[in-house]
């Protein structure tokens, strides 16, 4: 539509490395970072709102160590697994960051690996977590420091801040709970927006999908979001 009516001042992109490490989007931003790009609208899941802002994210890895013995005799072994339960069970109860308008912060402890087997005391316990931030990444490293002391190791994989997000009239609003791509293209200087068919609510589940009819309103709403844009 927007080709057929004289509009060519756009352009589509396609980054891989999303979930991973945004790979894609860095390189893209890298490539394009001399083009003059001005506005940056992101496609993920929206149900068709315009996103006011995002939460950053602190991606991080739990490590404690033991040493492995046959369970009949605990006493002469160390159960990593102790310390590992401990440290959960602190982090979960912890208090943790609230914004009024982003919310709270929240933290999955997504996948615990430990142990050998039931009867020998676990030599290793490893947890792998995300917290979906509403402030600075360094206030939530010094809070999980905090709680694990050195009762274990953390490593930070990654993070990002939450952002800010632009709007144009005609659409509902929310605050998106999850994190994107869009802190990847920040070095572009483009103002970014977040807006996209289908629902995060099924991202991520068997039953992720987008309707036909969620890709003919999310047309015209991309199309209202580029003349927007045109005439600022």
């Amino acid at each position: 539509y927007l080709l057929e009516t004289g509009n060519s001042n756009f352009g589509l992109l396609f980054v891989p490395g999303e979930e991973i490490d945004s790979a894609g989007a860095l390189a893209a931003a890298q490539a394009l970072k001399d083009v003059g790009i001005r506005y940056l609208v992101n496609g993920e899941p929206t149900e068709g709102k315009l996103m006011t802002a995002h939460k950053g994210v602190v991606v991080f890895r739990i490590d404690t160590e033991g040493k492995a013995y046959h369970s009949g005799y605990p006493e002469r072994g160390i159960d990593a697994n102790v310390p590992m339960i401990q440290i959960l069970h602190d982090l979960l109860s912890a208090s943790l960051p609230e914004d009024k308008a982003l919310g709270k912060t929240y933290i999955n402890l997504g996948r615990i690996v430990a142990g050998m087997a039931g009867n020998i005391v676990s030599p290793h316990a490893t947890t792998e977590g995300m917290v979906r931030t509403v402030t600075p990444s360094e206030v939530i490293i010094d809070c999980l420091s905090s709680v694990i002391g050195n009762r274990g190791k953390l490593t930070i994989i990654s993070t990002g801040d939450p952002v800010n997000l632009l709007t144009v009239p005609g659409f509902e609003t929310e605050v998106a709970q999850f994190y994107t791509d869009i802190p990847a293209f920040l070095s572009l200087g483009a103002q970014p927006l977040l807006y996209g068919p289908g629902s995060i609510h099924t991202a991520h589940t068997d039953h992720e999908h987008i309707t036909k009819t969620d890709i003919e309103q999310a047309i015209t709403g991309y199309i209202t979001i580029f003349q927007s844009l045109e005439r600022q």
